[in-house]
């Protein structure tokens, strides 16, 4: 074709409505992320035995939590790194990791990463063993992170994707949860974007064939943790 096409990000590049006789085709992103450049986590839903219960203290950005499963998650469960620069990744995965208000080490090249709690925090340090890289058939991603004596998988994905993991045992209400999800999607008219953290214990006899383990045996057996909500 003879015409050009030119992409414009109106936030790099200060574009403004009122000179558009030249625009044909506006893309807008999802999540408010098109006006502020970033998301905001605003609550967080523990999970129960049976239901998610009410959602947690959330102020400035920081939960408020003594739940351990809650905040372990929100400080390994992401894929914030921490670099020269200072802290990197999406802006979804900066606040879930600024809302457990933990400390991310530098990393070097090849070295252990170790995520470490607030001064008054109870927790032990996280070192991070493996991480599971996002995939499109399950809908799921996570890491491996050693808590004192435990070795603990969390793993996060849409609520749809986490129920078709977890366990069938498991005393969760899967039609409660999609009810719940309905709620919040109907209340929020759609404006927020949600996802669900869940974790397993592993044996320590695993840790060295981590690399080896099927995705799909390493994902058995989860528990459900919380659902974030984000805006």
């Amino acid at each position: 074709s003879d015409s050009e096409v030119e992409l414009v990000d109106p936030l790099r590049d200060q574009f403004f409505p009122g000179a558009t006789d030249d625009v044909s085709v506006f893309v807008f992103d999802k999540t408010h992320t098109l006006t502020s450049s970033s998301m905001a986590l605003c609550a967080v839903y523990p999970a129960g035995p049976t239901h998610f219960e009410h959602s947690l203290p959330c102020q400035h950005g920081r939960v408020q939590s003594e739940i351990a499963g809650v905040e372990i998650a929100l400080a390994c469960c992401h894929q914030v790194v921490n670099g020269p620069n200072g802290l990197s990744g999406n802006s979804l995965d900066l606040a879930t990791f600024t809302a457990s208000g933990w400390t991310l080490t530098n990393q070097d090249v090849g070295g252990a990463a170790y995520i470490v709690p607030p001064e008054e925090s109870s927790f032990c340090q996280l070192e991070v063993l493996h991480t599971i890289a996002y995939n499109a058939h399950d809908g799921l991603s996570g890491v491996v992170v050693q808590h004192g004596e435990e070795a603990l998988l969390f793993v996060r994905g849409s609520l749809q994707a986490m129920l078709q993991a977890i366990s069938s045992e498991t005393k969760f209400d899967k039609q409660a949860a999609l009810d719940f999800e309905s709620k919040m999607n109907l209340h929020n008219q759609g404006s927020r974007y949600g996802l669900v953290f869940a974790k397993r214990k592993l044996h320590h006899d695993s840790l060295a064939k981590l690399p080896r383990v099927p995705r799909s045996d390493l994902l058995q057996g989860l528990e459900l943790v919380a659902f974030l909500s984000f805006t």
